[in-house]
Formats: C-alpha cells, structure tokens, sequence
C-alpha cells in the first residue's frame, strides 16, 4: 500500500466490524478550551486556586473568597482583592488563552518568581463557566484613563476612576462595559461545568468539594502570612486572618490559640535555602501526613522529600505510622525547584534533594531541642500526654488516668527530660490503686500488698534471678504486678472486654492457650495445646486486643451498651475542616457510641464516649478519626463505619510497651479465642504466629 502523493492529514485507515473512518482535523476553539480546562480546572477549588494565585500576583494586601452552595453543590465562586487591578486592555486579553504578565520568553521558565505563567488558566475557566470580571488600576485616576462600554452604572460612564467588566460564558464574551469599582480585582465564577456534565457528575457532596477549597485557602494563608484572607460560605464566616509578620499568629488564627502550646518554631538559613515554619511536639500527630503543610516561594506544594525529611528530624518521637503537624515555609533559589512538573503545580521536584533534606532534618531537630524535645530519647509511642475526657479517679493526673503505656514506656525508653524515679517508684500509685476494682484486682484490695509482702520475703538469688529475666525483657512471674503497679491501669482497659456479651458464649476459635511469659513488654509467649501436638505460639498483644475491641464495637453498635456519659461533658475545638468532617458524619460517630453537640464555632461538647475507650480517649483519638473520614471520601457508608470502628479499637488497645501480669495474659487470650477471625487484626495484620516443634527443629537444622 502506498501513500506516495497523499497528504497525511488525509489518511485514513481501514476499520473493521463497520466502524466509520475518520480523518484527521484541528479541534476549534471551544473544544480547546475545554479540553485544557480538564488538564488545569479539577473541581471548584481548582477554580479558587487559581484565582487566589492570580490575587497575590496581583499585589493584593487581602484577598476574600466566598462561597455559595445548595443540596446541587457549589453554584458560585467570588474572590475579591486589592491588587493592582488591569485596565480594560488588560482585562481583555487576560481571559485568552496563554496570555500572561508573568513572562515574556522561554528563559523565564527556569526563574519564575510567581505563583504562575499559565495563560489558559482565566481562559480554562471561562470556557466551563459563567464567568464575571471587575477591575480597576490602582493608579487608573491618575493616569486619566476612561472607558466607554455598552453597559454598566450610568453614573460611572466615562468616570476616570471607573473599571471595567466582562461577561464570558462557555468561552463567548457576551459584554464589556465600564463599572464603578474599587481598586484591584472581583472575579465571580457561577455555573461551573455547565457544559461539561461529565466533569460535573463526578464532583462529591458540597461537604468535600467546600473542604478542599478550604485547604486552598488554608495552605495560601499559611505561605503568606503578611496577607490578610477570609473565607466565607453561604455567608458565614469559615476562616479569617490578619496581616502579620508571625506565621504562629496566622496558624492562632486558623487553628485556634492553644496552638502555641503544640508547636515548636522552626528556623534555618542553611546553604541552599532558609525556612520559616513551625513543627509539633510530639504529642501531636495523625495517622496520615496530611498536616504537613509545605510551601516553596510563598506556593503551597507538596513533596514526598520533605515529608521524609520532617518524618526523619523526629527520630523515635514518634511511632513509624504517625506523623506530624508541620507548617514550612521554604525560600530558595528558583533554578533548583521545578514547579512544573504537574498542570496545577501542586508537585514539585528538586534538583538537590539530598542536600535540601538533610537541611530540614537538622532543622527540625533544632526546633524540637529548643523546646526540650529530644528525639534520640523520647519514647516511641508514648500517650502520656492525652487528654482524659473521662474525670480522673482517685485524684489521679490526666496523664496517668490515660493507661499503662507512658508509665511502661518511661521505664523502657527513659526521656532525659523526666525527674528521675518519679513514674519508677512503687509507691507512686499503690495508694491510688488500693481500693482498684479493676478486673485483675482482688475486690479486697489485698493483691498490691501481697505482692509487696512477697517481694520483700524474696531471697537475694531470686530477685538476682529475676532481675536478669527482666533484663533479657521475658516475664514469667505472676506477681508482676507487685514489682510494677503503675500497670495497674492496664486492667480498666481489659476488663472492658472480660464481661461481653458474645453472640455465641460457647464458641471458641483457638485451641487453649498456656501463658508461658512476655517478650519486650510487647509480645506474649504462649503454649498452643492442639491434637496434634503443641505449639509455640508469638501473640502480639496490641493487635490481639485491637481484634477483641474491634469484635465488641461492631457487635454491639447501635445499642445502650457501647456508650459511656461523662460526668462533665468535654468541650473540644477543631480545626475548621475537622469540624466540618464532624457535622457530616455526626450519624456515624452517634452509632459507636459518641454523642457529640455544636458548642460554638468549630467547637463541640461530648457528652458520651465509646465505652471500650475507657480513660483513653483523648481529642488525639476524634481527630484520628476525622483525618481517616477526610483522606477517605470516596468510601461508601458501611466503609466509613468500618473504618472508624477500626481506628476506635486500634487506639484503645493496650500498646506495646506494657507489662501485663501472667493473669492478665491469660485473660487477653481466652477474650481472643472468643472473637470471630482472631488470627489477625481489623488492619489484616497476624496477631500472632505458631511454630510447630518440626518447623523449630528445622530452624536449628535438626534432623
């Protein structure tokens, strides 16, 4: 076959099973604009993006964003600043496609300055919207320019200090005509995909679609302290900041004023950059990394090297699956970061990562040790800090009411910063728990005693004997709790479980189980008994105790007896989109057991907590849940439920790091073999693992 002579935008192929033959065409206008409005204009806060970027480009000294929305979605986008404004010219050719102020040739692009160059951007939007523009120039009286238009307020007509205004739908400029207005730039954007229902169809509720334009607003006011921002919807007032040279104070503002006592400032001038920012202590931290906010050059982006790298600048701070909250403002030469590496230049790439990382690591370090942080010696998953909602018992400190976890981490991990002897010394709880009821106490009150008594008759060989068991980190003794009772504690969070009331009392999952000791505060060590002969069996103890909380709450959701009421409800705040996610998905949280109720803006009272959650619960715990809500939108109902449920459970669970008696051991182990797939825990994780006597003597290569 040949094409010799034949044009090849005439080509075309043969098409089997009928299909029609196509020729190649140039696309007009319209279909350009809209198809470049899909590479740039995501959702509405796309839109909001865009224009605030366009705002501070401008000059703007404070920019409004307001938003309206009904049971549809979000019908209309207004961002108003003060910028320097366009004349009409200006104002014109701004809405066409790669028109910019921003650069004049290709050289530019590897020193940009500002938040943007894309022309299409106010051309993407216009094309997929009814869009509005009103501008004035600052200096437009000056200048004595006059406009005459078609339209606008007669008063105005040929007013030096008037503005100008366009009408654009779908990509048509249906009018331009001179308007009073103040000095910088209103854009109102109404209609959003009118004619682009498929683009539409998949926007979410305006629930989500609002609380991605309030990260928007939140990340540019965060890089842009000295801008003062405001974010309304349906005319209330969602965020509001002032002009300040405080990035703490723009966060105040944002996040609320206790935020001072979470955070940590960050400050560096290094080789290749110098930030600005603030860090949070350790006990502060999410699941998901989320709350790292970073920006580069005053834009917000993301970057998975500088996550790493303020992961990293925490050490042992924090366990491996937490992160925290971190707020970086990042200045640095424009040549080594690349924007562009994504149509809305929310990723970036760096040319010299290694050396930026390590940059940030040392800085934030700096930070957590100027706040007597120290990384190398905190525990790793301590919760010494959280928050009781539940009103401590027997004069006992929030902290301590909180579980065993801190006590047994500040024995294993001892922080440099702690008074020496102060969480160690026996006597420091014996008191408080005397009269404990807790499920591994003798009503009588007598266990702490016997212990104590047996201690003190202990021959000098035995406490040798025991002292190098513990060193080696492996528990055999029943009396344990006389030589720690601080983990006493650890009983209110098991005997939550010991009395449920399973839907089959008489079954039985696992073969019996004989507690043979504990490993590293972490693992139990156990004797399977099966037909077929015994079993070593490796239990973790977290995820075999996250598996029977996450059993109870899922049996016994929507009833009486998953919920708790506190004698003095708590008042907690939020952030902004924490509350939001709250108020959306109030339902879900009243079924497990929380009953909570607006108190303010964005604070609420909870009255009743889940009762598995016992003296752990903490607002650590609710934000958990609503950062999962958030970073899992696209879920259905039932996922969300599960889901929660699973974060209950795991947080509530005994960690790693608490001693547990050899009776207590037991008790976790007959409460497991009643749950419905006690092999693993609600992540998938195994809760424990068997050795057969053949698969050991393989192990040690015995025949």
């Amino acid at each position: 076959m040949s094409f010799e002579g034949e044009p090849f935008s005439k080509m075309t192929t043969q098409t089997p099973f009928g299909r029609k033959k196509r020729e190649i065409r140039l696309l007009d206008e319209a279909t350009i604009n809209k198809i470049a409005a899909g590479e740039v204009i995501e959702r509405p806060a796309s839109v909001v993006k865009e224009l605030v970027e366009n705002s501070l480009d401008s000059g703007a000294s404070s920019i409004s964003v307001d938003i309206g929305s009904d049971s549809t979605g979000i019908f209309r986008i207004r961002v108003i600043d003060d910028g320097c404004g366009m004349d009409r010219d200006s104002a014109k050719m701004a809405i066409l496609r790669h028109a910019t102020s921003k650069i004049t040739n290709a050289s530019d692009l590897f020193s940009i300055h500002t938040l943007g160059f894309r022309g299409e951007a106010l051309a993407s939007i216009a094309g997929v919207s009814k869009f509005t523009l009103i501008t004035k120039e600052k200096d437009t009286k000056e200048k004595g320019q006059s406009g005459h238009g078609n339209s606008g307020d007669p008063g105005n007509s040929g007013d030096p200090a008037a503005g100008t205004k366009i009408v654009v739908q779908g990509g048509d400029i249906l009018d331009v005509a001179d308007i009073g207005a103040p000095d910088g730039t209103t854009v109102l954007v109404e209609n959003l995909f009118f004619n682009t229902p498929a683009r539409k169809k998949f926007l979410k509720s305006r629930q989500t679609e609002f609380s991605h334009i309030y990260s928007v607003i939140e990340n540019a006011a965060l890089a842009n302290p000295d801008i003062s921002f405001s974010l309304t919807h349906n005319g209330k007032e969602k965020l509001s900041t002032i002009r300040t040279d405080s990035l703490l104070e723009t966060a105040s503002y944002i996040y609320g004023r206790g935020i001072a006592d979470d955070m940590c400032k960050v400050k560096s001038a290094g080789v290749f950059m110098k930030i600005d920012g603030l860090c949070s202590i350790q006990r502060v931290n999410y699941p998901i990394s989320k709350q790292i906010i970073i920006s580069i050059n005053k834009r917000p982006v993301t970057s998975q090297a500088i996550v790493r790298a303020v992961k990293r600048g925490y050490g042992t701070l924090l366990p491996k699956d937490r992160y925290p909250a971190a707020f970086l403002n990042i200045t640095i030469d424009s040549g080594i970061v690349d924007v562009n590496v994504h149509p809305a230049k929310r990723e970036v790439r760096l040319s010299r990562e290694k050396e930026i990382s390590e940059e940030i690591v040392s800085a934030i370090r700096e930070a957590l040790e100027s706040g007597n942080i120290h990384a190398e010696t905190a525990p790793a998953g301590s919760v010494a800090a959280q928050t009781s909602l539940i009103p401590s018992e027997s004069g006992l400190s929030a902290a301590t009411a909180a579980g065993s976890d801190s006590a047994a981490n500040s024995n294993a991990y001892p922080n440099a910063n702690s008074s020496a002897g102060t969480a160690r010394s026996p006597n420091a709880y014996g008191d408080a728990f005397s009269g404990s009821t807790g499920l591994f106490c003798n009503d009588s009150g007598t266990e702490s005693a016997k212990s104590t008594e047996n201690r003190d008759s202990a021959s000098d060989l035995e406490s040798s004997v025991m002292a190098l068991f513990r060193s080696a980190g492996l528990s055999n003794d029943e009396s344990g709790a006389g030589y720690h009772p601080r983990f006493t504690t650890t009983d209110s969070q098991l005997r939550l479980t010991e009395n449920f009331d399973y839907s089959d009392s008489d079954k039985v999952m696992l073969p019996p189980m004989e507690v043979v000791g504990q490993y590293d505060d972490a693992y139990i060590i156990a004797r399977m008994k099966n037909q077929d002969g015994d079993e070593l069996v490796i239990v973790d103890q977290h995820a075999a105790h996250e598996r029977i909380l996450y059993d109870k709450v899922s049996k016994i959701r929507n009833s009486k007896k998953n919920s708790q009421e506190l004698l003095v409800p708590s008042i907690i705040t939020f952030k902004p989109k924490e509350a939001a996610v709250l108020t959306a998905n109030r339902e879900f949280l009243e079924e497990e057991g929380f009953v909570i109720e607006e108190f303010g803006k964005n604070t609420f009272a909870v009255r009743s907590v889940p009762l598995v959650l016992g003296k752990k619960i903490g607002t650590e715990i609710l934000s958990d849940i609503l950062t999962d809500l958030m970073d899992d939108s696209r879920k259905t109902i039932e996922e969300k439920k599960e889901k929660i449920t699973s974060t209950i459970a795991c947080r509530a669970a005994i960690k790693a790091g608490a001693v547990l008696t050899h009776e207590q051991m037991e008790r976790l182990l007959n409460q497991l073999a009643r749950t419905d797939l006690p092999y693993t825990c609600p992540h998938g994780r195994p809760t424990m693992i068997l050795f057969s006597r053949s698969k050991l003597d393989s192990l040690f290569l015995r025949s």
